[in-house]
C-alpha cells in the first residue's frame, strides 16, 4: 500500500509548483502603470530657464528645462508633442554649453517622438532637425549635417538660412 502523507505532500508540491509558476508568468508579463496628473502642468522652470537664457546663464537654463521636462512627465505620456519640446529645449541648452553630444543625444530623441506624434510637415520637425544638423556641423559631422538639413528643408522649403547651410555643407564635403 502506499502512503497518504506522501501522496498528500506531493499534491501540494506539485500544486504549489504550479501556482507559483502561474503567478510569476502574470507579475512578469505586467508593466506598471504610470499615474498621471489631470490638468496642466506648471511653466514655471521653462519661464525661469528663459530668463537665464537672455542672461546667458546656461547652467541655469539647462536645470530649468530639466526641471520642466520633470514636471511634464507627471502630466503627460513620454510619446507626446510637449515632451519631444521638452528634449529639445534641453538640446538648445546643452548646445548653448558647448556640450554638442549630449545636445544631439537630446535632439535624438525629439526626433523620435516627433516621428509617433506630428505630421511629416511640422515646423516643430524641420527645426529640431535644424538643431541636430547644427550640432552635427559644430563637430564638423558634415555628412550628418548635411542629411538633418536636407530633412529640414524638405519640410521648410523656403527657408533660406537652411538651402545657405545646405549649400555651405556640400562645400566642406567636397
Amino acid at each position: 500500500m502506499f502512503n497518504i502523507k506522501l501522496l498528500s505532500r506531493a499534491i501540494v508540491i506539485l500544486f504549489s509548483f504550479f501556482f507559483t509558476a502561474c503567478l510569476s508568468d502574470t507579475t512578469e508579463s505586467k508593466k506598471p502603470v504610470k499615474v498621471l496628473l489631470k490638468g496642466t502642468p506648471s511653466e514655471e522652470h521653462h519661464l525661469l530657464a528663459q530668463k537665464y537664457l537672455q542672461e546667458g546663464e546656461y547652467r541655469k537654463v539647462l536645470e530649468h528645462e530639466i526641471k520642466q521636462l520633470n514636471e511634464d512627465l507627471k502630466y503627460y505620456e513620454e510619446e507626446r508633442a510637449e515632451i519631444a519640446l521638452d528634449y529639445n529645449d534641453i538640446g538648445l541648452a546643452y548646445d548653448n554649453l558647448k556640450e554638442y553630444s549630449r545636445a544631439i543625444e537630446y535632439y535624438q530623441k525629439a526626433i523620435k517622438i516627433d516621428d509617433i506624434v506630428l505630421e511629416n510637415n511640422s515646423s516643430e520637425r524641420a527645426t529640431t532637425y535644424f538643431n541636430l544638423a547644427s550640432s552635427y556641423d559644430t563637430l564638423e559631422n558634415y555628412n550628418k549635417a548635411l542629411h538633418y538639413y536636407l530633412k529640414a528643408s524638405t519640410i521648410d522649403k523656403e527657408n533660406h538660412e537652411i538651402r545657405s547651410k545646405i549649400d555651405e555643407m556640400k562645400k566642406k564635403i567636397k
